[in-house]
């Protein structure tokens, strides 16, 4: 056998070491590399996940701290309508107030499935009136009233003259 001369000894040793490094760089870092990338959009994908996750959380935890407070503004609601049959109970409460504001008062009512009308005709002066309708303001159950006719009797020339009213007034029932 012929030996190798010194030159020859190194490029075979070269030409090992070149595919070693090869091999080594084909069957183990570039795979690691592509599975570090891999993980690294995996990561960020979580990430993101997580985050959008935790901003829900915050807005529910919001939700529920606000949530007392929406209780409270639904019992004050509820308790701005009047139940289902007390009708009668809801026209005397009207009468008594028109009659302690000097009021004379004629009163219809019409009923739906959620709300009663209310045809108010007034009569009184205009101090009267106004008491009237502050004191219907003040009623523990929400009144809307969508438009108020004022007439002043023709021909009354007194300081303080006689005026009639004519509204309608819805109240809603449960």
């Amino acid at each position: 056998m012929k030996s190798l001369t010194l030159k020859q000894s190194a490029i075979s040793l070269i030409l090992v070491i070149s595919v070693i490094v090869i091999s080594v760089l084909l069957i183990i870092i570039i795979p690691s590399i592509k599975k570090i990338n891999t993980l690294q959009s995996d990561i960020s994908q979580t990430q993101k996940d997580l985050e959008i996750r935790f901003q829900k959380t915050k807005k529910l935890k919001r939700s529920l701290r606000e949530l007392g407070g929406i209780q409270e503004s639904i019992n004050i609601f509820k308790g701005s309508k009047i139940k289902q049959g007390n009708e009668l109970a809801i026209i005397t409460e009207l009468e008594n107030l028109a009659t302690t504001q000097g009021i004379e008062q004629n009163l219809g009512i019409s009923a739906s499935e959620d709300s009663y009308k209310f045809s108010f005709l007034n009569h009184g002066t205009l101090d009267q009136h106004m008491r009237f309708f502050k004191a219907l303001e003040d009623l523990p159950y929400y009144v809307l009233i969508n438009k108020i006719n004022w007439e002043k009797k023709s021909g009354e020339k007194t300081e303080d003259p006689t005026i009639t009213t004519r509204f309608d007034a819805t109240i809603y029932a449960d």
